[in-house]
């Protein structure tokens, strides 16, 4: 799953940066079968993420999205057809 976000990421002129946090990003064992990825994404400009959401397309084929009303930043909960889980927070 890293690996393909990073993979993402590096095709994208418009990704700055792709943090690990959450339990995930720590290194104190605390990841089991229920955790999920919570991503912190730096764009170059966070217009066109929250204005079309194909992105996600990108990564995977996403089942069910939730979106937060976008401010500052743009934040999602996205289940993909292969039982993956992430959360995005954009910014």
């Amino acid at each position: 799953v890293e690996r393909r976000v990073r993979d993402w990421a590096l095709r994208r002129d418009d990704v700055r940066a792709v943090l690990l946090t959450g339990s995930r990003g720590r290194d104190d064992g605390a990841v089991d079968a229920l955790s999920d990825y919570d991503l912190i994404v730096v764009v170059a400009d966070l217009a066109p993420f929250a204005a079309d959401h194909a992105w996600l397309e990108e990564i995977g084929e996403p089942l069910a999205v939730y979106w937060d009303p976008p401010s500052t930043t743009v934040g999602n909960v996205a289940l993909f057809g292969d039982g993956l889980k992430a959360d995005f927070t954009l910014c």
